[in-house]
């Protein structure tokens, strides 16, 4: 059984995102659905040290990350109570559920951050297409 649970994660997580799309849970969808994940064994008990606790790791980009970062928790214990309200096994169970940002691969990322603490991305460009919305207002104006 301990197989199924650290190599049959994505069958799982498919059956769960359906459960939370039937029960209109966005956030939910949204992080399974955009997410990389891996399964490890974190726990291990019980009288015989048969009883396993495994965590998933969700790594997620960083724009869904900030927007779901207030109601991180919330989103890691739904998941696991869904996981583990569908897996039915005395021994083996989802100890946690971690969602945390993909690490950048940006080689670029100093000259970029202080690029943009000096302003230097910022224009009075606010609209160029209706498909590339500015990103920053202040006074009604629209800044790129």
């Amino acid at each position: 059984m301990e197989d199924e649970f650290i190599n049959n994660t994505e069958t799982l997580l498919a059956t769960v995102v359906r459960l939370f799309a039937i029960d209109g849970c966005a956030k939910e969808v949204a992080v399974l659905a955009n997410s990389k994940s891996y399964v490890e064994q974190t726990d291990c008990g019980g009288w015989n040290s048969d009883i396993y606790g495994y965590t998933i790791n969700l790594k997620v980009n960083l724009n869904l990350y900030t927007q779901i970062e207030s109601v991180r928790n919330e989103i890691e214990e739904n998941i696991k109570t869904k996981l583990n309200s569908i897996v039915v096994d005395n021994w083996h169970y989802y100890e946690k559920i971690l969602i945390s940002p993909e690490l950048s691969k940006d080689p670029d990322w100093r000259v970029k951050a202080n690029n943009w603490l000096k302003g230097d991305t910022i224009s009075n460009q606010g609209r160029v297409r209706s498909d590339n919305i500015a990103s920053k207002s202040c006074d009604g104006l629209l800044f790129r």
